[in-house]
């Protein structure tokens, strides 16, 4: 329980930084050496500099929520409600409602009827959507599904004609 909330907190922060301290270790090395090697990198991020840099680019509950765990022993049970509540505070504080759509969900769909196959043939009983999102970057997603009709004879994906 107390190793899984800590599984947990890793996941978020790898999410949010992009990167945890142990994936540069090399994995060429016998697995007792990697073993010691990520429980030493654990230890040291819960201490000073190596905390704060551990932390800088994810949410500043995750640093408390490190704490926590760490006040837990192996078999008592996490406080989840506690998690849960500090987290919905923070929501409150972002303005992030439970029932905001994702991004995903925002998307546009734009439906076409000419396309054109990656060898230049025009193809009108095929139909591409199109779904446009914004990503916290603020890079475009594009993702594009198609569906070919039966007739079609090639095997190409097909691009949106704009």
């Amino acid at each position: 329980r107390r190793d899984d909330l800590e599984s947990w907190l890793y996941v978020m922060v790898e999410l949010s930084s992009g990167t945890l301290p142990w994936r540069t270790i090399s994995k060429m090395k016998k697995k007792k050496q990697l073993k010691e090697q990520v429980h030493r990198a654990k230890l040291r991020i819960r201490l000073g500099d190596e905390r704060k840099k551990f932390f800088e680019n994810s949410l500043p509950i995750l640093d408390y929520i490190l704490m926590m765990i760490d006040g837990l022993t192996l078999e008592a049970d996490p406080p989840y409600e506690q998690i849960q509540y500090m987290f919905e505070e923070l929501m409150v504080e972002m303005g992030v409602k439970w029932d905001d759509i994702y991004d995903w969900e925002e998307a546009e769909k734009i439906q076409s009827k000419q396309l054109v196959s990656m060898n230049g043939v025009v193809s009108t009983t095929s139909t591409a959507m199109a779904t446009y999102s914004r990503c916290r970057s603020t890079e475009l997603r594009v993702a594009m599904t198609t569906t070919a009709s039966t007739e079609s004879s090639s095997s190409l994906p097909y691009i949106q004609v704009e």
